[in-house]
């Protein structure tokens, strides 16, 4: 297994647990206000959504699901903006969350729903050791957040936001030991892993908004393109400005081979992406050079040089120190599809 993993698994559970909203203690007012927090996150509305997961915490101390969401929402605004987490309010909100949830399992009567926040801290502490490069304890984790969600599910078959993280696993474990496939002990569970996912997408009603993630990104790996497509626009169709079903989509279409649709959804991108004033210029150079690429491979010389002239307007040193290195280098890429370009005596002067 890889860090991709974690990262799908932490991923799913963050936009795909709504489903587990329906038990009876996630009910009413407090069900209300955790779906507003997750709307304000799928649009980006990072302050909002943190204003309400505060007001939930204070609201409902016994529950683990504000704090949960709340780190979650944190993760997905590092991710979204380029930044580090911050790591201490990121861990102490999990610690509270799976102190709550082992509460939970003390009781006979919310035991399912307790195990299945606990699957959820452990995928979120799973992330963050892969993110360190704590492998071992990485695996082991992510190992114990799906034995905790199988043993959820196995209590109360309308939990079915753990096919989310469920199916996640299966699908990457069976992906990554595919060399040992041909051994009879081994058991290929990509097809099941997306079925799983599948259900985590399509059950329900606005959760259905949520788990789409985890799947996009497993059907582009599997080269089921169209339907990865397809999910990216159902979520679109609602949030049509997230940035990270706009990127998904967009790698969609390029690995299909749709070059001119993928110009189309890397541009939609581009355009979101200046129109934020809260995100440095990390992620608009990302998307520049990939519209640089895509326009040399179709032959369109001028617009390549046009997008890949954006390394001329920064240094390395312009970005936060951890992102110099790699910065560095989407700077010398962009450099030499301009060299290439002029090489060929192509392009504008």
């Amino acid at each position: 297994m890889s860090r991709f993993i974690t990262i799908t698994l932490v991923v799913g559970h963050f936009l795909g647990p709504a489903s587990g909203w329906s038990r009876q203690s996630v009910s009413g007012p407090m069900e209300t206000q955790l779906m507003r927090a997750i709307d304000h996150t799928l649009r980006q509305e990072y302050w909002a959504a943190e204003s309400v997961f505060r007001l939930l915490a204070e609201e409902y101390p016994n529950h683990p699901a504000a704090n949960l969401y709340w780190a979650g929402m944190l993760q997905a605004r590092a991710e979204d903006y380029s930044e580090l987490p911050d790591r201490r309010r990121f861990d102490s909100l999990l610690i509270v969350a799976d102190e709550k949830a082992q509460r939970l399992q003390s009781r006979e009567e919310t035991l399912a729903e307790g195990l299945y926040y606990a699957g959820s801290v452990l995928s979120y502490q799973s992330y963050v050791s892969s993110s360190t490069g704590e492998w071992f304890r990485a695996v082991t984790k992510g190992i114990s957040a799906v034995s905790n969600l199988n043993k959820a599910l196995a209590r109360d078959s309308s939990l079915v936001g753990c096919y989310v993280g469920i199916g996640t696993y299966n699908y990457w474990k069976s992906r990554k030991t595919q060399f040992l496939s041909w051994l009879p002990f081994v058991r290929d569970d990509r097809v099941e892993g997306i079925n799983q996912l599948r259900i985590g997408f399509r059950k329900g009603t606005y959760n259905r908004y949520l788990s789409a993630s985890s799947l996009i990104i497993v059907l582009i790996d599997a080269g089921e393109y169209a339907e990865a497509v397809d999910v990216a626009d159902a979520v679109l169709a609602k949030y049509p400005s997230n940035r990270h079903y706009l990127h998904w989509r967009a790698v969609a279409c390029e690995q299909w081979g749709r070059l001119e649709e993928a110009l189309t959804a890397y541009g939609r991108l581009l355009e979101n992406l200046k129109a934020d004033t809260n995100l440095h210029a990390f992620r608009r150079l990302q998307c520049n050079l990939k519209l640089a690429d895509i326009h040399l491979r179709l032959g369109q010389m001028d617009r390549a040089l046009e997008y890949a002239r954006v390394t001329r307007d920064y240094a390395p040193n312009s970005f936060p120190e951890h992102l110099r290195e790699t910065a560095a280098q989407r700077l010398a890429e962009g450099r030499k599809i301009e060299q290439h370009i002029r090489s060929l005596g192509a392009g504008s002067r």
